[in-house]
């Protein structure tokens, strides 16, 4: 339930925060590279991909050893979406003409705030759960 929920509120995130409120900054700070953007995202393919990355973000959740809350949610998936996305951006800044250094640096903190979202979720599904499966 958690991976999926998780998974869920990621997916609406990342809709909201890069196909609406950014993707003109986003546009604006693109690299040199061409054509590799679709005309239409395949947002069934984003959906699924927004899986594996809530899986990951529930088990690290889950295996802080004391009943999960949305405070820790909110501080572990902020910390997993920085740390993932850092590394993915400045590693593809390294290697492609993608974006540039702005979209880059900021990418990261973006991914913070889907990464907090997310990790909520999925720490108040499964602090839910255990609550239930305890009772």
């Amino acid at each position: 339930f958690a991976t999926l929920a998780g998974a869920s509120a990621g997916f609406i995130m990342e809709v909201l925060l890069y196909g609406v409120l950014l993707a003109d900054f986003f546009a604006a700070n693109a690299g040199s590279a061409r054509g590799v953007n679709r005309e239409e995202p395949n947002l069934v393919i984003v959906a699924l991909g927004q899986i594996p990355l809530a899986l990951l973000l529930a088990l690290f959740i889950s295996r802080r050893g004391n009943s999960p809350s949305m405070a820790s949610g909110i501080r572990l998936g902020a910390m997993f979406g920085l740390l993932l996305e850092l590394g993915v951006d400045l590693t593809m800044y390294g290697t492609t003409n993608i974006a540039n250094l702005t979209a880059t640096l900021v990418d990261p903190l973006v991914t913070l705030v889907q990464g907090a979202v997310t990790g909520a979720v999925v720490a108040v599904v499964l602090g839910w759960v255990r609550e239930t499966a305890a009772a």
